[in-house]
């Protein structure tokens, strides 16, 4: 076990290498994932809750890095660098899986709509890993019912009116 640490010159080196490997091999997979699943949508709703499912099993899949990164990269630059690109791609993914139901949106500026769903989501499923579904803030909402809900206020949002 010592020879494995002993390639990092620090704690900070491993979880960077760790993250780095973490996401080459998971990002591809997940961004052609919600795009192939989102063609498959005839509907916002459904375009909505295909992406989101795609996203939470990914993200999900691997809570304890997941958490690991998110918790760690508040105080380490080169882990929320990381971090913040992946999130621009997943945004601009689930911005071009959603503009094909442009027509359902009822905001005025669609792709801003998107972006602000986006990051309710992450909200959303940070606050999860992070504090768990048994914290307060969740209210012991099962994460079966908290993931239909999150869908269901996504795509009331983003239907929503015009606004002038």
């Amino acid at each position: 076990m010592g020879a494995f640490y002993a390639r990092f010159p620090d704690r900070s080196s491993l979880l960077h290498a760790l993250q780095n490997r973490f996401h080459d091999r998971m990002e591809p997979v997940l961004l052609a994932e919600l795009k192939a699943k989102a063609a498959e949508a005839h509907t916002l709703e459904e375009a909505v809750a295909c992406c989101i499912d795609t996203l939470v099993k990914y993200v999900t899949g691997e809570s304890e890095l997941s958490r690991a990164f998110m918790m760690t990269s508040v105080f380490d630059e080169v882990l929320r660098r990381r971090g913040e690109q992946v999130n621009r791609d997943r945004r601009e993914a689930l911005i071009t899986a959603l503009m094909v139901h442009q027509r359902e949106i009822g905001h005025t500026d669609p792709v801003l709509a998107i972006d602000m769903a986006y990051a309710i989501y992450a909200a959303v499923i940070r606050g999860g890993l992070v504090f768990g579904e048994n914290h307060e803030l969740y209210a012991n909402i099962a994460t079966q019912t908290m993931m239909r809900e999150l869908k269901s206020a996504l795509t009331q949002y983003l239907r929503g009116h015009s606004q002038a």
